[in-house]
């Protein structure tokens, strides 16, 4: 159970656009319809099929890393 919940807080955290799906789905657990079932099993399928993708860097790939943000998002 433990290592549940650690990797519950690990997407949270890692994949903020994933997270707020998860957390938007979550509120309406009580009040469900058949549009959230469907938008979580969108999510599922979503999860199963993307899992294995990844970023891949190696020495030949460009070493700069280049960061945007927005300061006035808060």
């Amino acid at each position: 159970m433990q290592k549940r919940k650690a990797s519950k807080k690990q997407v949270l955290l890692q994949y903020p656009d994933i997270g707020f799906a998860i957390v938007k789905l979550a509120q309406q657990i009580a009040n469900s319809s058949n549009k959230h079932y469907q938008a979580k099993l969108y999510l599922y399928r979503y999860l199963l099929n993307t899992y294995k993708y990844q970023i891949v860097y190696n020495r030949l790939s460009n070493k700069s890393v280049v960061a945007y943000f927005d300061l006035d998002w808060a």
